[in-house]
């Protein structure tokens, strides 16, 4: 408990927090490139493959900007996001929630089941 209040307080103190709970954009642990199967990772493509940046979500077929940022804890957020694709706009609210080792995102409300991302490693330069 005293970790997350020491982490809402640094949030706040660097005015990425509008109020507790809520930030402006989603926390830099949650970003990057992210598939449901890791040897795929290569080819930044495919049905499961999610783009998380602080502002913005890219799904295969559908992407939208954030909205909003509500924090559960340092592992658990809730985002807002205005999404489009195949012709429709919506919309979407998905809770992501991060592994402790920060390898693997779990999304929730996206179906029946949770849907379980690896982490890309970075692509070598």
């Amino acid at each position: 408990m005293k970790r997350l209040v020491l982490w809402l307080l640094c949030l706040f103190a660097s005015g990425q927090i509008e109020a507790v709970g809520r930030v402006a954009a989603i926390p830099r642990p949650f970003t990057g490139e992210w598939n449901a199967v890791l040897a795929s990772c290569e080819g930044r493509e495919g049905d499961g493959h999610v783009t998380v940046s602080t502002t913005q979500l890219s799904f295969y077929e559908s992407s939208g900007a954030v909205s909003a940022v509500r924090v559960l804890g340092p592992l658990d957020i809730v985002v807002d996001a205005e999404m489009a694709g195949e012709g429709e706009t919506w919309l979407d609210h998905l809770h992501f929630r991060l592994s402790s080792d920060k390898r693997s995102l779990t999304v929730l409300g996206m179906g029946a089941q949770p849907w379980v991302l690896y982490r890309c490693p970075m692509p070598s330069r």
